[in-house]
């Protein structure tokens, strides 16, 4: 029954990481008068963001391999938390921008150590079904949360928003730490292992059919 917690609460956590990482192309522009600058402007909030996550999430998951992944999932997710709930109680574009990156950079390691961990957990037969259902938290926060960020910033503004996606992140933090054991540690990662999976190309084609599906959500 433990793990089974788990598994719902890391795919939650990934439905956290994905909102807040999808959330601006909800409400461009919301955002773009709110802040006083232009659509193009609000549109490098997801450029830039999505920069921040190619590169930081390699790098970060090879800084972070050897830390307890209680300590570390849930130390990310108050990360975005923090950094949510200081966009919602500001108006000044760069301040959001430097928040948003920041946040990114540290939200960037979630989704791969929430797989990595979730199979530390569960019977080896089970790894494959429940890495599986941790990465349908993708999968919500597309199809159901950016509906939901748009009709939020329309009829509440954007910065309630940034406040609800602040508490979601609170309260994902606590049930991770109450749902995840102590101790928990994968196997280090080396520069070498990043090498092997550029050269996997099954790994390589879903990435890009992934991306090219989130990128035409985002678009309708």
């Amino acid at each position: 029954m433990q793990s089974y917690f788990s598994r719902i609460v890391l795919m939650l956590g990934n439905v956290v990481v994905g909102m807040s990482i999808l959330g601006p192309a909800g409400m461009l522009a919301e955002l773009a008068t709110g802040l006083g600058v232009g659509i193009h402007d609000t549109g490098l909030l997801v450029t830039y963001g999505a920069a921040v996550l190619c590169i930081g999430s390699p790098i970060m998951a090879w800084l972070t391999t050897r830390l307890d992944r209680r300590v570390l999932l849930v130390a990310t997710l108050a990360t975005v938390a923090i950094g949510q709930g200081a966009s919602a109680l500001t108006s000044n574009y760069l301040v959001i921008l430097l928040l948003r990156l920041f946040m990114l950079a540290i939200a960037a390691v979630y989704t791969p150590q929430a797989a990595a961990t979730v199979a530390l957990i569960v019977p080896d037969r089970e790894r494959p079904s429940a890495i599986a259902f941790v990465f349908l938290g993708w999968s919500i926060a597309i199809a159901g949360g950016l509906p939901l960020v748009t009709f939020v910033a329309t009829h509440f503004g954007w910065q309630a928003v940034y406040a609800a996606l602040a508490a979601f992140s609170t309260i994902i933090a606590a049930l991770l730490f109450a749902a995840l054991p102590s101790g928990l540690k994968g196997r280090p990662l080396s520069p070498n292992s990043f090498v092997a999976i550029a050269r996997n190309k099954r790994i390589v084609f879903r990435g890009q059919f992934h991306a090219a599906g989130t990128s035409r959500s985002c678009r309708t």
